[in-house]
């Protein structure tokens, strides 16, 4: 899924819930792009600084 979110130049991901992304949310996507999840409308948003494209 990293892959593709950076391939794709993905700016969010939404989950149904954070059971879809294994046991934990790794935190590589999150430095990738947002994660929303549906189930509880949750958002873990990525730093600022990592949103900043050359």
């Amino acid at each position: 899924m990293i892959t593709t979110a950076r391939r794709t130049a993905a700016e969010t991901v939404f989950t149904p819930h954070l059971g879809h992304l294994g046991t934990e949310l790794p935190t590589i996507l999150i430095r990738t792009c947002d994660v929303i999840t549906v189930d509880d409308e949750t958002t873990y948003a990525r730093p600022y600084f990592a949103c900043m494209r050359p």
